[in-house]
């Protein structure tokens, strides 16, 4: 799901349709603590990429294989 929202963020059409909803909606309560130890701490202001979600793919990848 998350490597979906990536996908769809590259489309705005598809991101505000009702697909692009469900998966943000899925998707944020698991980076939002990510976003805000980042926002806290000052890291990644302004970059044009979300660098949050970036680190909880790859946290939630190293989890998957961990367990």
């Amino acid at each position: 799901m998350m490597l979906a929202r990536a996908v769809f963020s590259w489309f705005p059409n598809l991101s505000d349709s009702a697909l692009g909803d469900f998966l943000f909606t899925v998707t944020e309560w698991v980076i939002t603590p990510v976003r805000m130890l980042f926002d806290k701490m000052g890291w990644g202001m302004n970059m044009m990429i979300d660098i949050p979600f970036f680190v909880t793919f790859i946290l939630l990848s190293v989890l998957g294989s961990v367990l």
